[in-house]
Order: C-alpha cells, then structure tokens, then sequence
C-alpha cells in the first residue's frame, strides 16, 4: 500500500518517509526471523527511497537523516 501512494506522489514527502520506515520495519521483522537476505534487502530499499529524497532536496527530520547516516555506513 505505501509503495502505491510512494509512487503516486513521488513529491510527497511524508509519503516517502512512511515507505522508507516500512522498509526499515520490516528490515526488523527479518532480522528478528533470521532472515539476514530480506533483512539487508529491506534496509537497502530503505536507504534508496531516503537517498531519492535527499537528492530531490526534500526535508529529511533528523530522525530520517540519522538512519540513512547509519544504514550509510552499514550498507
């Protein structure tokens, strides 16, 4: 559902925030599972859709800025 309201309005700020947390949830649920493939897979998607904001000069909250830092130096 958030990938469908994400690519509807790629403008939208909150939109895209919301699908880069998904991911990052999910990226939890994974790792929680054992599942490292979907759990880096997630987190990979995460950081893309914080990466496409940042590039199209949209706000990132420093919550946002510090998770794309973090999964920066991880990923």
């Amino acid at each position: 559902m958030r990938e469908h309201l994400a690519a509807s309005d790629p403008g939208n700020a909150g939109w895209q925030r919301d699908l880069a947390v998904s991911y990052y949830k999910m990226a939890d649920v994974a790792k929680a599972a054992g599942r490292s493939s979907e759990e880096r897979e997630h987190l990979l998607r995460c950081r893309e859709v914080f990466r496409s904001m940042r590039e199209r000069g949209m706000h990132l909250d420093p919550q946002a800025a510090g998770v794309l830092e973090q999964l920066e130096a991880m990923l």
